[in-house]
């Protein structure tokens, strides 16, 4: 499983500055959950670029790295992320490579790798998981307590 970091250091020069134009907001609390036994944090973000008709929807879930006392500690850029988005960007460039990656699922491809659109299969973010990733940890952050933490007792 990839970090948001490693994701976002991965993510095309073009589809960065796309991200620019793209607006990202946190729709529901976060909300931690068990998942094949570990506790994730995971966040629903609605994004739409300027120029789409349409909100794509996107979750990131994040693994925590430091679990003291039941305690998930500073989430950042660098936790190993799940990731989603319901854009075509995705569907046809980075559903496959985030999934070989162990980074998402394969949900709305057909399965097969993206062998004109991502030839090189490097697992990157559309522009709606780019421009959400830092709003989502500061979300995190920012729901967490004065130090930080999610609670996972």
């Amino acid at each position: 499983m990839k970090t948001l970091e490693q994701l976002m250091k991965n993510t095309p020069t073009d589809v960065v500055e796309r991200s620019r134009q793209t607006n990202a907001e946190v729709i529901k609390p976060p909300q931690i959950v068990n998942k094949r036994g570990v506790k994730t944090v995971v966040f629903v973000v609605r994004c739409k670029a300027v120029t789409e008709k349409y909100f794509y929807d996107v979750i990131i879930e994040l693994y925590p790295t430091e679990i003291s006392k039941g305690v998930f500690l500073r989430p950042s850029l660098k936790s190993p992320a799940w990731v989603q988005c319901s854009c075509p960007f995705y569907l046809f460039n980075c559903e496959w490579t985030l999934a070989k990656a162990g980074s998402s699922e394969i949900k709305y491809s057909n399965g097969q790798p993206p062998r004109t659109t991502n030839p090189d299969q490097i697992p990157y973010l559309c522009k709606h998981l780019y421009k959400a990733s830092p709003a989502v940890v500061k979300e995190a952050i920012k729901a967490g307590t004065k130090d930080e933490r999610f609670d996972f007792v």
